[in-house]
């Protein structure tokens, strides 16, 4: 039985969409401020922050917020049980069969 990824769900509630749109929002922001128009404010060899040029650090910056943010969204759906029903296995169906195709059937 396959599962529409929870985040398309058409039953999320307030919160659940609030809190996706923020995530997604944040992922959007931090993509486009390591880009040209965002980046030029940033794209600047001083001053030195922690021994590395300011722009290196904004980069730094964005990719350990954008961990931060993905962290935080995992363990929030974690905290509430939306993993484990979105991982729920039907035992009563039947494997899927099919895959790499490289091991023969027996006779």
């Amino acid at each position: 039985m396959r599962r529409a990824p929870r985040f398309f769900s058409s039953r999320l509630t307030s919160t659940e969409r609030r809190v996706y749109r923020g995530a997604t929002l944040w992922f959007v922001v931090a993509a486009l401020a390591m880009l040209w128009p965002l980046y030029v404010p940033a794209a600047r060899p001083l001053p030195l922050v922690f021994g590395m040029p300011f722009a290196l650090f904004w980069l730094f910056l964005l990719l350990v917020a954008s961990f931060g943010v993905g962290v935080g969204l995992y363990r929030w759906e974690l905290g509430r049980g939306a993993l484990d029903a979105a991982t729920a296995v039907d035992e009563d169906a039947e494997p899927e069969r099919g895959g790499s195709g490289s091991a023969a059937e027996p006779d």
